[in-house]
């Protein structure tokens, strides 16, 4: 079940970002709403460290899209599909 962004404030307490690391990504996830706020906000309760690895996403496809790399850009999302089959979520 989803939970809202005050309390996934304090799960991602525990996930290794830094603190301004961790700002950033709460600031990103107020623009995140409906499914998408439910899966992440359930990856986290499940383990903070999925903030973590959300994060880092955001930051690289935010330099791939600073630098326009299309070919970089079709890798990652290339590798992304990958992750999604193996953990057998490619439905989301």
């Amino acid at each position: 079940m989803p939970i809202d962004l005050s309390s996934l404030k304090e799960i991602i307490k525990f996930s290794g970002l830094t603190l301004s690391e961790q700002e950033e990504f709460l600031s990103l996830l107020e623009r995140v709403n409906g499914r998408d706020f439910d899966i992440i906000s359930d990856a986290l309760k499940g383990d903070p460290r999925w903030a973590e690895k959300f994060y880092k996403n955001y930051r690289l496809k935010k330099e791939i899209i600073k630098k326009k790399d299309k070919v970089v850009w079709r890798e990652l999302l290339r590798e992304e599909r990958n992750i999604l089959k193996q953990a057998e979520i490619s439905d989301y």
